[in-house]
């Protein structure tokens, strides 16, 4: 836990320099971008312990890489887990640097490279954003589930196109991120939900709705099964494996609880205003919800609530641009920080985030 220690208390000595810097033009950036690079370097640098997944990363890229582009498409299969096209070309493209670190570095660089992107273009406090990023362990959980991580925050970078009612555009970005991880898919229903005003009488239909298809699929569960084949089924349902409910429940508590009382701070007149410019990430918001409440039988759900979730650290400090107050968003937003660190305290002590614990550097292993 030492390194990532060391990370949240260069956070803080930031966020501690920032305040002192707030009248300096610039002064923001030139002390997030080494926060950018110290999350790069710790995500790239890492053995391929730190992540259950990232031993199979390394192993998919010293395949792929003794595989002559002939034969590329065999790795589109469910031998050896399986690859998608994009992804196992890109690993191809790497594999010229030879070392099996390639992959992770390649992987750590556009990983930290989209988030931070998407966080200087779209948050209201990007140092809060950054914060959030590490505490409520979204940093951690993309050590494991890293080419997922990468198409999820490429299709952040593409929610523009719901603004703009641009379809085809946005079909196209699924289509290019599913060659990369099949995951993209589950960005697929945010099109159209983007579109719906953001209030109460449209977000308690759809909840209603997400409920009963979650009800509905609990039901119907053996009877879909009979119709998949063996060698798919642990995907729609793997109770036997998916152990970690509860312990995905208070994630999602700890997210909840932040954006409720965000919401609670803003002035009640200025509520409305603030669901409108915030329509997109709300819904975001409502459909990680649904996938949770879907995933109580099958963690391939849970996986879809996991993409969506990154986008509470955009929805936080964008919720609190609407209060007025200048004195009381910042006491807000120091609440807010110390709420980020218990919780992070309190993650890693219950939960090995992703098996991200202990940190191990790859040329120490």
């Amino acid at each position: 836990m030492g390194v990532y220690y060391a990370i949240l208390g260069w956070i803080l000595y930031l966020g501690l320099l920032k305040a002192l810097t707030r009248k300096y033009e610039h002064a923001e950036t030139a002390l997030l971008l080494p926060l950018s690079l110290t999350l790069f370097l710790c995500a790239a640098l890492r053995g391929t312990s730190v992540g259950a997944d990232t031993w199979q990363y390394c192993a998919h890229f010293l395949s792929i890489a003794e595989t002559a582009w002939a034969d590329l498409p065999h790795h589109v299969t469910p031998r050896f887990g399986g690859v998608e096209i994009g992804y196992a070309v890109y690993n191809k493209l790497l594999s010229a640097f030879g070392h099996q670190q390639t992959i992770t570095v390649f992987n750590s660089l556009l990983l930290i490279l989209f988030v931070s992107v998407l966080i200087f273009r779209d948050s209201a406090n990007r140092y809060l954003s950054f914060f959030l990023y590490f505490t409520f362990c979204f940093f951690q959980t993309a050590l494991n589930f890293t080419p997922s991580s990468i198409v999820s925050y490429a299709m952040f970078l593409t929610f523009p196109l719901i603004w703009k009612r641009k379809l085809v555009p946005f079909l196209l970005c699924i289509a290019v991120g599913m060659c990369f991880h099949l995951s993209a898919m589950f960005f697929l229903p945010m099109y159209w939900l983007g579109q719906l005003p953001f209030r109460r009488k449209t977000a308690l239909p759809v909840l209603a709705a997400g409920g009963a298809i979650a009800v509905f699929y609990l039901q119907c569960l053996p009877y879909l099964l009979f119709f998949v084949p063996t060698v798919y089924r642990h995907y729609l349902d793997d109770t036997s494996e998916h152990t970690g409910y509860t312990v995905e429940l208070l994630v999602y508590a700890v997210q909840l609880l932040a954006v409720l009382f965000c919401v609670l701070t803003v002035d009640r007149e200025d509520r409305p205003a603030m669901y409108q410019k915030n329509q997109i990430a709300l819904w975001a918001f409502v459909t990680e919800t649904i996938f949770y409440a879907l995933s109580v039988r099958s963690s391939m759900f849970s996986r879809g609530a996991f993409l969506y979730s990154p986008y509470t650290v955009l929805l936080i400090p964008n919720i609190l641009r609407e209060i007025r107050d200048e004195r009381k968003r910042k006491r807000v937003t120091l609440l807010l920080i110390l709420y980020g660190v218990a919780a992070y305290l309190a993650r890693t002590r219950i939960n090995n985030v992703g098996k991200t614990i202990p940190y191990e550097f790859f040329f120490g292993t």
